[in-house]
C-alpha cells in the first residue's frame, strides 16, 4: 500500500494583505555604499545604517534623517563612540 502526504505551506505575506509601498530614497541617503536597515519611528524622522570599505576594513555607521520639503535629508552621523563599530 502506498501513502502520499502532501504538505502545503501558505507564506504569512499571502495570508494577510499589507498596503507596503516600496521605493528609492533621495540621493543624500543612497550612496555607491552600502545604506540598510532604513527604520522610519515617525513620519518626519528615520535611522539607517551605512557601510563603506576604509583601509581595506568594512566600516558601519548609524545616521539620523529628516524627512523636510517631500525628501529624505542627508544623515546626521550618530556617535556611539570607539567601542562600537557596527549597527
Amino acid at each position: 500500500m502506498r501513502v502520499s502526504i502532501i504538505i502545503f505551506f501558505l507564506s504569512p505575506c499571502l495570508m494577510f494583505s499589507q498596503g507596503i509601498t516600496i521605493k528609492p530614497l533621495s540621493e543624500a541617503i543612497n550612496s555607491y555604499g552600502a545604506e540598510f536597515n532604513f527604520v522610519q519611528i515617525d513620519e518626519n524622522t528615520a535611522y539607517y545604517t551605512s557601510s563603506t570599505l576604509e583601509d581595506e576594513k568594512y566600516q558601519s555607521v548609524i545616521f539620523l534623517t529628516r524627512f523636510k520639503d517631500g525628501i529624505w535629508q542627508k544623515g546626521k552621523y550618530i556617535d556611539l563612540g570607539e567601542s562600537y563599530s557596527f549597527a
